[in-house]
């Protein structure tokens, strides 16, 4: 059983996957941003985590702009699954929404308060997919 919190609109959500990774793996030189369009799209479409199925919803980064010529992302990327007992459709027995976001200090909160302040007021009945078991 995964940590449970309440997003904003009062549904109850458990978050079900977790996976981090560093933004910047292996560069060569410092990024751009171009490299950094490139990053967001590959996170969104080729690199999912094992185990994300749908595509995840990107929570916008607030980007390093100290140098302009080189924007940096928070140094790591952190993907997230979170599933409601709450559904849209009365078939299902579930829903789920995957995002991804990015963050410099991962250990600064606990898991769950550092994904509930994230995503506390996400629009979870217009991003989430309903599933069955």
């Amino acid at each position: 059983m995964g940590s449970m919190f309440n997003l904003e609109s009062g549904r109850s959500v458990e978050l079900i996957r977790f996976h981090f990774r560093e933004t910047y793996s292996f560069i060569e030189g410092r990024p751009d941003v171009q490299f950094n369009t490139d990053l967001l799209r590959n996170v969104l479409s080729e690199s999912l985590p094992a185990g994300f199925s749908e595509p995840p919803h990107l929570i916008a980064p607030i980007m390093d702009l100290s140098d302009p010529d080189h924007p940096h992302l928070p140094r790591y990327t952190v993907f997230c699954q979170l599933q409601s007992d709450i559904v849209s459709d009365y078939t299902a027995f579930f829903s789920t929404l995957s995002v991804v976001f990015f963050a410099n200090d991962i250990g600064a909160k606990t898991l769950p308060q550092m994904v509930s302040s994230v995503v506390h007021g996400i629009p979870w009945d217009d991003l989430a997919f309903d599933g069955a078991m």
